[in-house]
């Protein structure tokens, strides 16, 4: 049997009351009742978790994209043969509230996208406020309820760095999903394992922008190498010596592509600098080259998300 606590109230939970979610770096997960169970090997990601807790015990105000599915509200303790698993002893169990809801597809939301773009902002500011780093900002870490509200569902492949070394408390146990459109930043490829405040506001500004406008940044290159970056840089920087105002992405970029984007042979190459032109405000341009242009070369150059709210107007 399967004991668990959560609010100072005890459950026994059979295992035959499970029923199987998924599986895969952070543990294996199972819906019980209300609740989402997750079963991990080591007690790391439970004292992490506890630390998340203890960084916003007090707090007033909970962001709405936090308030319901991010933090564990109890633990609890199995037998690895309770899941059919021989290998293991004995398994840490973390207890989340459960969230009716479906993945979040930026291509298509029933909210204003600003909205969604906000709510998500308005999360990630007060991790960072907290100093917790998320290592894994992607779309599939995000759950929409039946309202269009999104709620980050998968915080415990966060870092947690010292207060007073800056050194890591609790190491990022996931370091970012190589997934289209969204690449990781110059220094993480060179070195998979850096995470950090400027890695973290890479990988948000590119998931926000994908909410706010429908396409990631880098709907051209489907992956982020080096040279192409240059390039960009280099176009920007033409454009601005002479005057121009900087489109993103800039004019040209698509030739320097490493990989074919089948949408170009579509026609849909205007249509999306057009989007663009609609939706990209004066604050976000500039916000972008900074971060995903320069900033390639020099992160300290990428915007906090307390600057993004500022930026895009939502504050």
């Amino acid at each position: 049997m399967i004991e668990i606590s959560i609010k100072d109230k005890k459950y026994t939970v059979n295992p035959s009351e499970l029923d199987f979610i998924d599986a895969g770096g952070q543990g294996s997960v199972y819906k019980w009742r209300n609740y989402t169970l997750k079963f991990h090997e080591n007690d790391s990601i439970l004292r992490k978790m506890r630390e998340v807790n203890r960084r916003i015990s007090g707090k007033k105000h909970i962001p709405k994209c936090l308030e319901k599915r991010t933090f564990m509200i109890g633990t609890g303790n199995a037998k690895g043969s309770d899941l059919g698993l021989s290998l293991a002893n004995h398994l840490y169990v973390l207890v989340f509230r459960w969230l009716e809801g479906s993945g979040l597809n930026y291509k298509k939301l029933s909210r204003s996208r600003f909205e969604v773009a906000d709510y998500i902002l308005k999360g990630l500011l007060f991790l960072e406020d907290i100093e917790i780093v998320h290592a894994d900002l992607t779309p599939d870490n995000y759950l929409v309820d039946k309202d269009g509200i999104p709620h980050m569902i998968d915080i415990e492949g966060a870092g947690i760095p010292s207060r007073s070394s800056g050194q890591w408390d609790y190491k990022p146990a996931v370091l970012g999903t190589k997934i289209p459109g969204f690449p990781w930043p110059p220094e993480k490829q060179k070195n998979p394992r850096i995470v950090n405040d400027y890695t973290e506001r890479w990988f948000g500004l590119a998931l926000v922008t994908a909410v706010a406008t429908g396409i990631t940044p880098f709907f051209f290159l489907r992956r982020c190498d080096y040279e192409s970056l240059k390039e960009m840089e280099r176009l920007g920087e033409d454009g601005y010596e002479k005057g121009k105002v900087v489109k993103w992405p800039p004019l040209g970029i698509e030739n320097h592509t490493h990989l074919h984007d089948p949408f170009k042979k579509q026609g849909a190459l205007e249509e999306l600098r057009e989007k663009w032109d609609d939706l990209a405000t004066g604050s976000l341009v500039p916000m972008l080259f900074n971060t995903f242009v320069r900033g390639a070369s020099e992160p300290e150059n990428r915007a906090s998300f307390r600057k993004m709210r500022t930026m895009l107007g939502f504050v």
